[in-house]
């Protein structure tokens, strides 16, 4: 983190302690957040938001990079060249020189592409004037869109709800009332298939309140069948082999 930003909290405190709210009407910092336009840079916000991002709600996503530069796997045909704008000379900027690409452990990106147009071929960066300001905003404001897509219909509803059924159908018709790992696994998978039939016919359904409401749209459902095709394996779903394949 630079000198610059101490983290979002102690800039916002900082902020206001200065304020002449808090030092010349003696009001407290809690009537004073109300009125008060948060003065932060915006090179702090950035780090927040990369620091969020990283430790956030939806770490199942973050990936080893295995192949250098970036190669989208669809179809050129209809999406265009597969090559991505993301180049060793847009990260290394970016770095600032503090690291080469050859060092990155991980990178966290997303893609927007729309058929007929060529994928990958925007690269959004911080900018000094209102213009690119903004297309930076709106490109944070698109990848928080597009994870919490991830995270709903993948981490969440794929991996959490969809891929227990199959435990709870074996946990009661192959075990006993009385087995120790039925009494166990009782409380955690009761009402389960319920809530699952329910989001079937309200939530996830076509036309359901998640098309509407998600940024994928009408392909939330094909998102998460093809992720469940082409990713789940039941033997990788424990520790550590669940982030062994991830490297």
């Amino acid at each position: 983190m630079s000198k610059s930003c101490k983290g979002l909290v102690a800039e916002l405190v900082k902020c206001l302690s200065e304020s002449d709210c808090v030092t010349v009407e003696n009001r407290t910092f809690r009537d004073c957040a109300k009125e008060q336009t948060p003065c932060i840079s915006s090179e702090c916000v950035d780090e927040e938001f990369g620091r969020q991002t990283l430790a956030g709600i939806n770490p199942l996503s973050i990936q080893l990079v295995k192949e250098w530069p970036l190669k989208s796997k669809l179809d050129p045909a209809i999406y265009g060249p597969p090559e991505s704008a993301i180049t060793t000379d847009v990260v290394e900027m970016v770095m600032l020189g503090r690291i080469t690409v050859e060092q990155i452990i991980v990178i966290f990106c997303c893609h927007m592409f729309t058929k007929g147009k060529d994928q990958w071929k925007e690269v959004y960066l911080p900018g000094w004037d209102s213009t690119s300001g903004w297309l930076w905003k709106l490109a944070k404001a698109q990848f928080l869109a597009l994870d919490s897509g991830y995270h709903q219909l993948i981490s969440h509803w794929l991996r959490t709800h969809c891929l227990v059924e199959p435990y709870v159908i074996a946990t009661n018709q192959q075990l006993s009332a009385l087995h120790p790992i039925y009494r166990l696994l009782k409380p955690y998978l009761r009402y389960t298939m319920k809530i699952n039939a329910l989001a079937r016919q309200g939530l996830i359904n076509a036309d359901g309140i998640i098309e509407p409401t998600f940024s994928p749209g009408k392909y939330n459902m094909e998102i998460s069948s093809a992720t469940y095709r082409e990713l789940w394996r039941f033997d990788h779903e424990g520790l550590p082999a669940d982030l062994i394949k991830r490297i």
